[in-house]
């Protein structure tokens, strides 16, 4: 589904919402509570104003509450006083009559007998999205799971199915539009609550990781990075709570006050917030989930040639235990799929030469090969990458010379934590690779991954960035709304 047809079924639903809430709305029974603590006698129900919007059909008593039941005349807004026999107010209602003649009471978009279809349709089209990422992301993921819009598509799943489920329940428990719209707007707080004590648990765990990590690697910052992510997602988590109680209490600004501007401000700040680290999180979760996927799968065997990505050279030109891993698994598969099929593959062995390496990573992994009985002309040298896409690109260019025409089926080799990455920039450059995993130490392994998806989120920043604008927009659109139905058409 494109996404002007999400902008077609919008219009949908903002139609089929618009005709409900006009087919309901133009009729209501309003219930005013009274307050009178002795028998009132025969009630009556009048309005303020001798032009009233509204026309009083009748009304009902049941204890303590009074339904007055009500027409449009023309818009505009008025109250409905409740009189004892004697004369006396003993309750009243605020009602607002809108253009085409829906009445809503409490507040200017409040009650309404047509609220309902309001946030039906409101549901029915968030559940329209929801299927429609469930449907592209299992379409993509049969495809081709290195794609970032696989993260993308899984972490809108995490975060709308909760919210639909409680949106849903409101539809049947709300009658208040702007309820409603508030009830949307604690999406985000939602999932951020819900997420927290997985987040503080998780924090706890890589904490530990972490301490381990810089115990046997050194102390630096590269090494915090899972304990200052978990801090990070914990303390925005609790901040806007902890701000918005700090104002409830402040005897210097006023979030009080429903007409003035700090409420709003306070409404907008503290749900943008939560928005944006529940954004976060979700895309962490999604992250997780295709990582280990990614990690645990094992290509087709029918591959023609085999990257295997280089890390750092012990200083006697060796490869480390990391480096080694890598070349390992990518032999193991080679021996699956040549028992499998009879197919043996190339290797192409990938990384340049740091300013502290003897040898470079290319030539390390050779040799590597070469001891373990692998024939010369099986393996391919590409000693000039520096970096990650580096690896890919002149890999794929060495692959294309050395296989001619036609497209060549490829796999590759790196450490578990960081087979998605990588397979995610192979599918940037038009290449379908399938990767393997090689394993590390579980306390290496978290902070690594905290790296990979800080290189993931750093590497399509321009899509956060759009996202993130997207969701204040929301936000403030959605707090717009609270705010007219607070002071738009005041009595």
């Amino acid at each position: 589904m494109k996404r002007i047809h999400y902008l077609t079924a919008f219009i949908l639903a903002f139609a089929l919402g618009l005709g409900g809430l006009i087919a309901f709305g133009r009729s209501a029974e309003i219930p005013v509570r009274i307050t009178s603590e002795n028998d009132p006698g025969r009630l009556t129900a009048v309005t303020d104003k001798e032009d009233s919007p509204i026309e009083i059909l009748g009304l009902e008593a049941d204890g303590d509450t009074v339904t007055v039941s009500v027409r449009p005349r023309h818009t505009g807004t008025d109250y409905i006083d409740i009189h004892s026999e004697g004369g006396e107010a003993i309750g009243f209602e605020v009602v607002y009559v809108h253009p085409l003649g829906v009445i809503t009471w409490n507040d200017s978009i409040g009650f309404c007998r047509g609220s309902r279809a309001v946030s039906a349709a409101a549901c029915a089209y968030i559940a329209l999205i929801l299927w429609d990422r469930i449907r592209k992301f299992r379409e993509n993921l049969s495809r081709n799971i290195y794609q970032y819009r696989n993260i993308r598509d899984l972490g809108i799943i995490i975060f709308l199915a909760p919210a639909l489920l409680n949106l849903i329940v409101s539809v049947f428990t709300i009658g208040s539009i702007s309820a409603f719209t508030r009830r949307v707007l604690d999406s985000g707080s939602l999932f951020s609550y819900i997420i927290l004590p997985l987040a503080f648990i998780t924090f706890l765990y890589v904490s530990a990781s972490n301490l381990v990590l810089m115990k046997r690697e050194g102390r630096n910052w590269r090494n915090m990075l899972g304990f200052l992510l978990g801090a990070a997602l914990c303390f925005m988590t609790i901040l806007p709570g902890v701000v918005s109680d700090m104002l409830q209490r402040s005897t210097v600004i006023d979030v009080h006050y429903e007409g003035g501007t700090a409420m709003y401000v306070e409404l907008f700040t503290t749900n943008a917030v939560f928005f944006i680290v529940s954004y976060l999180e979700c895309m962490l979760i999604a992250t997780i989930i295709l990582a280990v996927k990614a990690a645990r799968g094992v290509p087709d065997p029918d591959r023609d040639y085999m990257i295997v990505l280089g890390c750092r050279v012990a200083g006697d030109g060796k490869p480390t235990k990391l480096l080694q891993g890598r070349v390992d698994r990518a032999l193991e598969f080679a021996g699956l799929q040549m028992k499998k099929t009879g197919k043996a593959l190339r290797f192409v062995v990938s990384g340049g030469k740091g300013a502290d390496e003897p040898v470079s990573e290319a030539e390390a992994m050779k040799n590597y090969l070469l001891s373990k009985g692998i024939a010369e002309e099986s393996i391919l040298t590409e000693d000039r990458s520096t970096d990650t896409r580096e690896n890919m690109i002149f890999s794929s260019e060495i692959i294309k010379n050395d296989f001619g025409p036609g497209d060549p089926k490829i796999a590759f080799s790196t450490t578990n934590y960081h087979v998605f990455r990588f397979g995610i920039i192979a599918s940037g450059q038009g290449i379908l690779a399938q990767g393997v995993g090689s394993g590390t130490r579980s306390y290496f392994w978290i902070n690594a991954f905290v790296r990979e998806f800080i290189a993931l989120i750093y590497s399509e920043r321009r899509n956060h960035i759009r996202v993130a604008a997207a969701l204040l927009i929301l936000v403030l659109a959605l707090v717009m709304i609270v705010w007219y139905s607070v002071n738009g058409m005041r009595p």
